[in-house]
């Protein structure tokens, strides 16, 4: 679910294989449950690893099925490892694949995705009490706030890693705010607990800042 940790993971993995592939390491996100204005689309994302990777623009590959087939073929001698995050069908996968068998591709979804065969699947789950307690006992140490009640407090109800987070960073940046205010909007590793936390975040902000915030949000590539 969201907030389960999927696009770290990906980027510690891509971050501990980089070497393996000389020739590039290239991250999408595709933003699948973004705004509609704010997601990328299959030809846009081809044509940003063309250009990424010093292609001319051809005017005979302007489709998905053209922009595809260039891609395999600039890619057949690499060894590269692409990062597709938030991917919702297979669809968008396959014309991204790189044509080199000596490439890899790391992708990152909410549910499984039906027709793609990957070599290892990889599903995460919330944390148990004690995994978050831990977490948000390590985030307040780090800001200089360790306060174990918290931190036991914040595990009791919030279990998805994002949600601690959140919510952790947000005690630590206003230690005087009531923690039983934060423990009271969502049931631990519930599908809202993301978004509540990231309401609690948000509401923290100034207006100033709030309106800022949902600008940027609607075009996070400007």
């Amino acid at each position: 679910m969201a907030g389960a940790g999927k696009t770290e993971l990906a980027i510690r993995i891509a971050r501990q294989l980089a070497s393996r592939y000389p020739d590039g390491l290239f991250w999408l996100g595709l933003r699948t449950y973004a705004a509609a204005e704010s997601r990328m689309g299959t030809a846009e994302a081809l044509r940003t690893l063309l250009n990424t990777l010093g292609v001319a623009p051809d005017p005979q590959a302007t489709d998905v099925a053209g922009l595809s087939q260039k891609w395999r073929s600039v890619t057949a001698d690499r060894r590269l490892l692409l990062i597709l995050d938030d991917v919702d069908h297979a669809d968008q996968v396959r014309p991204l694949l790189p044509a080199a068998e000596g490439c890899a591709v790391l992708v990152t979804s909410r549910h499984a995705l039906i027709g793609l065969d990957p070599d290892r699947a990889v599903a995460l789950d919330p944390l148990s009490e004690d995994e978050a307690r831990f977490l948000a006992d390590a985030i307040l140490q780090r800001a200089g706030h360790r306060d174990p009640f918290t931190a036991a407090a914040i595990a009791a109800v919030y279990r998805l890693p994002l949600a601690v987070r959140q919510i952790t960073d947000l005690k630590a940046a206003n230690p005087s705010l009531d923690i039983a205010e934060l423990s009271t909007t969502v049931n631990g590793g519930g599908k809202d607990e993301a978004a509540a936390a990231l309401a609690l975040s948000v509401g923290a902000l100034t207006p100033d800042a709030r309106l800022l915030l949902r600008r940027i949000a609607h075009y996070p590539r400007r």
